[in-house]
């Protein structure tokens, strides 16, 4: 699929910030990436959750493991972690947002909680993360200039094309 040339900035509109390292004389919009975002989103976010889904049962039944190294919870539950983190991000990527997901740490009852929440930016940089044993209380500083620089060079909302 060939790239669409964007129009030309009026003058109200937003400029290339100079604090940017290259200027953008020209610039072509691929209509296709948006949609590549969401699949790449909902891809890792379904791969994300059946792992989740066998890691549960795993907990639950140990027999569904049926002995092979592979499919053990220590190995499956990290898969499962990054495949929903991937889906995390790659969503405030295709949004330009900062993405904030908390999760719990620790047990309750039968349930053991395995923390790693995580605050990332509009460019899908994690700022901050928990660790995986203990609790903790995340603070980042977040620059609001990023997204301004972000929507910017990559001006996904702005010329969205419903029509098409």
């Amino acid at each position: 699929m060939q790239a669409t040339p964007m129009p030309p900035l009026s003058a109200d509109e937003p400029q290339v910030p100079s604090r940017l390292s290259q200027a953008v004389d020209t610039f072509f919009y691929d209509n296709q990436i948006v949609p590549n975002f969401g699949l790449a989103t909902v891809f890792w976010g379904i791969a994300g959750m059946l792992v989740g889904i066998l890691a549960a049962f795993e907990l639950a039944q140990p027999a569904v493991n049926m002995n092979t190294a592979v499919t053990t919870f220590g190995r499956i539950r990290p898969l499962h972690t990054n495949a929903v983190i991937f889906a995390f991000v790659g969503n405030g990527i295709a949004n330009g947002l900062f993405m904030i997901a908390p999760n719990r740490y620790g047990s309750e009852g039968t349930l053991t909680f395995y923390g790693s929440s995580f605050i990332s930016d509009p460019f899908g940089r994690i700022l901050v993360r928990a660790p995986r044993d203990a609790s903790a209380v995340l603070v980042a500083a977040l620059d609001l200039d990023q997204r301004r620089d972000w929507l910017t060079l990559f001006p996904f909302l702005r010329t969205r094309r419903p029509d098409t």
